[in-house]
């Protein structure tokens, strides 16, 4: 189930809050919840390893990957899709050491 939300959508405001407060919190959300970009953003803002319960789209979002990565390196174990950019885990080497290999 894919639902949008409206930009002041109460449901919407609810989870951004309740992601905010416990990034954790998305792993109990509806799937619903789980396809939208700006609760899931809000999510991996404050725990990174929470890319786990986005849905699988979101989880090749360039953004949300980048932001994910940036709160914590290691939920690239989850992102779908996506690889950083050359160098972004401080050298070719730790890149490879992550999974990713300069194309």
């Amino acid at each position: 189930e894919k639902e949008a939300y409206e930009e002041g959508s109460v449901e919407r405001q609810y989870w951004i809050g309740e992601v905010t407060r416990d990034g954790w919190r998305l792993a109990d959300a509806p799937l619903h919840v789980r396809h939208n970009r700006d609760v899931v953003l809000a999510a991996v803002s404050v725990y990174g390893m929470v890319l786990e319960y986005a849905s699988d789209e979101l989880r090749g979002d360039p953004q949300v990957v980048m932001t994910a990565l940036n709160q914590d390196p290691r939920s690239g174990q989850y992102m779908t899709d996506f690889e950083p950019p050359p160098g972004y885990f401080g050298s070719e080497v730790s890149d490879r050491a992550h999974g990713f290999s300069a194309r």
